[in-house]
Protein backbone atom coordinates (compact mmCIF):
# COMPACT_ATOMS: atom_id res chain seq x y z
CA UNK A 1 0.00 0.00 0.00
CA UNK A 2 0.95 3.63 -0.39
CA UNK A 3 2.46 5.51 2.15
CA UNK A 4 -0.12 8.07 4.04
CA UNK A 5 0.88 12.01 3.43
CA UNK A 6 1.50 14.06 6.56
CA UNK A 7 -1.64 15.83 7.70
CA UNK A 8 -1.20 19.79 7.00
CA UNK A 9 -0.37 21.68 9.43
CA UNK A 10 -2.88 22.86 12.26
CA UNK A 11 -4.29 26.54 11.72
CA UNK A 12 -6.86 28.53 14.06
CA UNK A 13 -10.11 29.06 12.97
CA UNK A 14 -10.50 33.13 13.07
CA UNK A 15 -14.06 33.99 14.79
CA UNK A 16 -13.67 37.72 13.35
CA UNK A 17 -11.74 40.52 12.69
CA UNK A 18 -12.23 43.44 15.32
CA UNK A 19 -9.77 45.81 14.80
CA UNK A 20 -8.47 46.07 11.18
CA UNK A 21 -5.94 48.87 10.34
CA UNK A 22 -4.89 50.42 13.54
CA UNK A 23 -1.29 50.80 13.88
CA UNK A 24 -1.11 48.46 17.50
CA UNK A 25 1.75 49.24 19.50
CA UNK A 26 4.17 46.59 20.02
CA UNK A 27 3.88 44.98 22.22
CA UNK A 28 0.79 45.60 23.29
CA UNK A 29 -1.42 44.63 25.61
CA UNK A 30 -4.74 43.29 25.26
CA UNK A 31 -7.76 42.86 27.67
CA UNK A 32 -10.73 41.23 27.58
CA UNK A 33 -13.41 41.00 29.41
CA UNK A 34 -17.10 39.70 29.05
CA UNK A 35 -18.13 42.30 26.71
CA UNK A 36 -15.43 44.41 25.43
CA UNK A 37 -11.70 44.41 24.14
CA UNK A 38 -9.06 46.71 25.14
CA UNK A 39 -5.55 47.18 23.41
CA UNK A 40 -3.29 50.18 22.44
CA UNK A 41 -2.70 51.83 19.18
CA UNK A 42 -0.52 54.95 18.72
CA UNK A 43 -0.40 55.38 22.38
CA UNK A 44 -4.14 55.91 22.46
CA UNK A 45 -6.53 52.86 24.32
CA UNK A 46 -9.10 51.69 22.23
CA UNK A 47 -12.29 49.49 23.39
CA UNK A 48 -13.88 47.31 20.55
CA UNK A 49 -17.29 45.21 21.52
CA UNK A 50 -16.11 41.50 21.61
CA UNK A 51 -18.91 40.93 18.95
CA UNK A 52 -17.33 43.57 16.83
CA UNK A 53 -21.22 45.36 17.14
CA UNK A 54 -19.31 48.88 17.17
CA UNK A 55 -16.08 50.69 15.72
CA UNK A 56 -13.62 50.97 18.12
CA UNK A 57 -13.14 54.01 20.14
CA UNK A 58 -10.52 56.17 22.50
CA UNK A 59 -10.94 55.45 26.42
CA UNK A 60 -9.36 58.22 27.46
CA UNK A 61 -8.04 61.97 26.04
CA UNK A 62 -5.80 62.22 23.39
CA UNK A 63 -3.67 64.34 25.05
CA UNK A 64 -2.62 62.01 27.20
CA UNK A 65 -0.23 59.00 26.20
CA UNK A 66 -1.29 55.53 27.64
CA UNK A 67 2.39 53.72 28.13
CA UNK A 68 0.86 50.76 29.74
CA UNK A 69 -2.66 49.40 31.01
CA UNK A 70 -4.15 46.36 32.47
CA UNK A 71 -7.40 45.72 33.92
CA UNK A 72 -9.94 44.21 36.54
CA UNK A 73 -13.64 43.57 36.75
CA UNK A 74 -14.66 47.20 37.38
CA UNK A 75 -12.02 49.54 36.37
CA UNK A 76 -9.01 49.88 33.81
CA UNK A 77 -5.46 51.25 35.16
CA UNK A 78 -3.16 53.15 32.91
CA UNK A 79 0.07 54.60 33.04
CA UNK A 80 -0.45 57.95 31.65
CA UNK A 81 1.61 61.10 30.43
CA UNK A 82 1.51 64.32 28.19
CA UNK A 83 1.26 64.01 24.70
CA UNK A 84 4.32 66.23 24.18
CA UNK A 85 6.63 63.93 26.03
CA UNK A 86 7.62 62.17 29.41
CA UNK A 87 8.31 63.87 32.29
CA UNK A 88 7.81 64.13 35.88
CA UNK A 89 3.49 64.90 35.62
CA UNK A 90 2.91 61.01 34.42
CA UNK A 91 0.53 59.05 36.65
CA UNK A 92 -1.22 56.12 37.33
CA UNK A 93 -4.53 56.14 36.62
CA UNK A 94 -7.63 54.21 37.83
CA UNK A 95 -10.48 54.66 35.19
CA UNK A 96 -14.33 53.48 35.76
CA UNK A 97 -14.49 51.13 32.62
CA UNK A 98 -18.79 52.16 32.84
CA UNK A 99 -18.31 55.73 33.51
CA UNK A 100 -14.59 56.75 32.04
CA UNK A 101 -14.27 58.86 35.05
CA UNK A 102 -10.61 59.11 36.11
CA UNK A 103 -8.71 59.03 39.52
CA UNK A 104 -4.38 59.20 39.54
CA UNK A 105 -3.27 56.89 42.02
CA UNK A 106 -0.40 58.32 42.33
CA UNK A 107 1.90 60.44 40.34
CA UNK A 108 5.37 58.93 38.63
CA UNK A 109 7.73 58.60 35.43
CA UNK A 110 7.03 56.47 32.55
CA UNK A 111 5.41 52.91 33.20
CA UNK A 112 6.22 49.84 31.08
CA UNK A 113 4.39 47.26 32.45
CA UNK A 114 1.52 47.01 34.90
CA UNK A 115 -0.47 43.93 36.58
CA UNK A 116 -2.94 44.27 39.28
CA UNK A 117 -4.55 42.15 42.30
CA UNK A 118 -7.05 42.31 45.10
CA UNK A 119 -4.97 44.92 46.56
CA UNK A 120 -2.56 45.68 44.83
CA UNK A 121 -0.82 47.57 41.30
CA UNK A 122 2.72 46.81 40.06
CA UNK A 123 4.52 48.56 37.69
CA UNK A 124 7.53 48.65 35.98
CA UNK A 125 9.04 52.11 35.30
CA UNK A 126 11.26 53.31 32.42
CA UNK A 127 14.09 54.62 34.06
CA UNK A 128 14.32 50.97 36.12
CA UNK A 129 12.87 48.80 38.80
CA UNK A 130 9.38 47.35 39.69
CA UNK A 131 7.32 49.09 42.28
CA UNK A 132 4.12 48.56 43.87
CA UNK A 133 0.93 50.90 44.81
CA UNK A 134 -2.17 50.37 46.96
CA UNK A 135 -5.24 50.23 44.80
CA UNK A 136 -6.82 53.33 46.64
CA UNK A 137 -3.61 55.14 45.77
CA UNK A 138 -0.91 56.10 48.16
CA UNK A 139 3.23 56.51 47.97
CA UNK A 140 4.87 53.53 45.52
CA UNK A 141 6.94 50.91 47.27
CA UNK A 142 9.80 49.12 45.28
CA UNK A 143 9.91 45.22 44.69
CA UNK A 144 12.97 45.06 43.10
CA UNK A 145 15.70 47.50 41.19
CA UNK A 146 18.65 47.36 39.76
CA UNK A 147 17.96 44.11 37.63
CA UNK A 148 17.07 46.05 34.08
CA UNK A 149 13.92 47.25 32.34
CA UNK A 150 10.37 45.21 33.27
CA UNK A 151 9.36 44.93 30.31
CA UNK A 152 5.89 43.18 31.10
CA UNK A 153 4.45 41.80 34.27
CA UNK A 154 1.58 39.04 35.30
CA UNK A 155 0.58 37.78 38.42
CA UNK A 156 -1.69 34.99 39.81
CA UNK A 157 -3.05 33.69 43.02
CA UNK A 158 0.50 33.26 44.79
CA UNK A 159 3.15 35.38 42.68
CA UNK A 160 3.86 38.58 40.69
CA UNK A 161 5.86 37.34 37.56
CA UNK A 162 8.08 40.13 35.90
CA UNK A 163 9.97 40.36 32.41
CA UNK A 164 13.09 41.62 32.57
CA UNK A 165 15.16 42.54 29.62
CA UNK A 166 18.80 44.26 30.23
CA UNK A 167 19.36 46.12 27.02
CA UNK A 168 22.93 46.31 25.29
CA UNK A 169 25.52 45.24 22.59
CA UNK A 170 25.15 41.76 25.27
CA UNK A 171 21.16 41.76 25.42
CA UNK A 172 19.18 39.40 27.48
CA UNK A 173 16.33 38.69 29.78
CA UNK A 174 14.61 36.72 32.17
CA UNK A 175 11.72 36.32 34.06
CA UNK A 176 11.66 36.75 37.67
CA UNK A 177 9.32 35.62 40.41
CA UNK A 178 8.17 37.12 43.44
CA UNK A 179 5.83 35.95 46.10
CA UNK A 180 2.99 37.90 46.94
CA UNK A 181 3.61 36.72 50.61
CA UNK A 182 6.89 36.96 52.54
CA UNK A 183 7.85 38.81 48.94
CA UNK A 184 10.66 35.86 48.28
CA UNK A 185 12.89 36.62 44.81
CA UNK A 186 13.63 33.80 42.29
CA UNK A 187 14.94 33.61 38.62
CA UNK A 188 12.08 31.40 36.96
CA UNK A 189 14.45 31.49 33.70
CA UNK A 190 16.66 33.41 31.83
CA UNK A 191 16.74 31.47 28.70
CA UNK A 192 14.85 34.74 27.00
CA UNK A 193 15.67 37.80 25.04
CA UNK A 194 13.33 40.43 24.64
CA UNK A 195 10.36 39.65 26.75
CA UNK A 196 7.23 41.61 26.10
CA UNK A 197 4.66 39.02 27.47
CA UNK A 198 3.80 37.01 30.20
CA UNK A 199 0.90 35.08 30.73
CA UNK A 200 1.40 32.43 33.59
CA UNK A 201 -1.07 29.15 33.69
CA UNK A 202 -0.87 26.40 36.16
CA UNK A 203 0.90 23.89 33.55
CA UNK A 204 3.46 26.48 32.15
CA UNK A 205 4.54 30.11 31.78
CA UNK A 206 3.77 31.62 28.45
CA UNK A 207 6.24 34.21 27.31
CA UNK A 208 6.27 36.96 24.20
CA UNK A 209 9.66 36.32 23.38
CA UNK A 210 10.51 39.16 20.72
CA UNK A 211 7.10 38.43 18.98
CA UNK A 212 7.47 34.60 19.36
CA UNK A 213 5.54 32.56 22.06
CA UNK A 214 7.39 30.06 23.93
CA UNK A 215 5.90 27.66 26.81
CA UNK A 216 7.83 27.69 29.92
CA UNK A 217 6.68 24.01 32.07
CA UNK A 218 6.49 24.49 35.41
CA UNK A 219 7.97 20.86 36.02
CA UNK A 220 11.21 22.20 34.25
CA UNK A 221 12.95 21.01 30.47
CA UNK A 222 13.45 23.27 27.78
CA UNK A 223 11.33 25.58 26.57
CA UNK A 224 8.68 24.86 23.42
CA UNK A 225 8.11 27.45 20.68
CA UNK A 226 4.03 27.21 20.16
CA UNK A 227 3.57 30.67 18.26
CA UNK A 228 3.37 30.08 13.77
CA UNK A 229 1.69 32.59 12.91
CA UNK A 230 3.14 36.60 12.51
CA UNK A 231 5.10 38.11 15.18
CA UNK A 232 3.27 38.38 18.02
CA UNK A 233 2.25 41.41 19.71
CA UNK A 234 -0.11 40.82 21.94
CA UNK A 235 -1.20 37.75 24.38
CA UNK A 236 -3.87 36.81 26.53
CA UNK A 237 -6.68 34.75 26.61
CA UNK A 238 -10.27 34.43 28.51
CA UNK A 239 -12.65 31.39 28.28
CA UNK A 240 -13.16 29.34 25.23
CA UNK A 241 -10.61 32.49 23.13
CA UNK A 242 -6.72 33.26 22.79
CA UNK A 243 -6.54 36.60 21.48
CA UNK A 244 -3.24 37.17 20.06
CA UNK A 245 -0.99 38.47 16.84
CA UNK A 246 -3.78 40.94 14.56
CA UNK A 247 -5.99 41.19 17.55
CA UNK A 248 -8.37 38.87 16.08
CA UNK A 249 -10.28 35.82 17.99
CA UNK A 250 -9.57 32.47 17.64
CA UNK A 251 -11.26 29.18 18.89
CA UNK A 252 -9.43 27.64 21.56
CA UNK A 253 -11.06 24.38 21.10
CA UNK A 254 -9.32 24.12 17.25
CA UNK A 255 -5.64 22.96 17.40
CA UNK A 256 -3.13 25.59 16.18
CA UNK A 257 0.11 26.42 16.17
CA UNK A 258 -0.46 29.50 18.80
CA UNK A 259 -1.01 29.56 22.34
CA UNK A 260 -4.36 27.79 23.30
CA UNK A 261 -5.40 28.55 26.85
CA UNK A 262 -2.27 26.36 28.69
CA UNK A 263 -2.52 23.70 26.04
CA UNK A 264 0.22 22.61 24.22
CA UNK A 265 0.08 22.29 20.94
CA UNK A 266 -1.72 19.78 18.68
Amino acid sequence: TGSVAPAAPAVPRLARTLISGARFDNPTPIVVDDTNVYVSSGGILLVVPKDGSKPAESVFAKTQIVSAFTADATDLYMGIYPADGPGPEGAIVRVDKKTRTPTVLTRTKMLTAIAVDDEQVWFGLLSDGAYRVDKKGGKPKAVFTGRGQVTAIAQDSESVYFGVTRYGSKQRAEVDLVKKKGGDFSIFTTDTYDLMGLLPLPDAIYVNDNGVVKRFPRAGGPAEKVSGIGSVVGLTHRGAEVLFCDIVLADKTQPAGVLVAGQPPQ
